[in-house]
This record gives C-alpha cells, structure tokens and sequence, in this order.
C-alpha cells in the first residue's frame, strides 16, 4: 500500500525528489539551513534533514583518511547541531 500526501504524490516518491533536489542545490554550492528545510517543506523536513546527515557522514567519511578517529556523532555535536547548516558542512 502506497501512503499518498495532501498533494496526492506517493509520499516516498516526494522524499526521494526533494532530497534529490536539495543534494543538487548543495552540489551547485547553495548553502541549505535545517531552518529553510523546515520551513520548505514541513510534513518531510525532519526525514530530509536526517537522509541529508547520513548522506553528508558517508561523504566526509569515504572522503577522511582511513583511521581518522573522528566518529561521525561527534561532528555532528560539533557542526551540525551548532550551525544548523544542512550539507556538506553542518546538516
């Protein structure tokens, strides 16, 4: 069974085009706040943001030397959760 939203859209089809959508505006250089996220898209923010971390830990970790010793928690504490910057550098 496919949930539908208010639009009508499959709902899992809608997250998948805004992530899709949000990772194109950060690869174009386009700095996203969680704040923006939220007030974008309401009813999904908190499933974007959260696809957009895990997206943005696998980035940084496949990209860290091997045995960096820096878990992804502790940059989210660091970056993340103090800027409120969604992407590359503080989803």
């Amino acid at each position: 069974m496919t949930v539908k939203d208010g639009t009508g859209e499959p709902e899992l089809t809608r997250l998948e085009s805004l992530f899709a959508e949000y990772v194109e505006r950060l690869n174009r250089g386009e700095g996203l706040s969680v704040e923006r996220i939220r007030a974008e898209h309401p009813d999904l923010a908190e499933q974007l943001i959260e696809e957009l971390r895990i997206s943005r830990d696998a980035w940084e970790e496949a990209r860290s030397p091997a045995g960096s010793g820096v878990p992804s928690t502790e940059r989210d504490a660091a970056g993340a959760e103090g800027a409120g910057e969604a992407g590359h550098s503080g989803c």
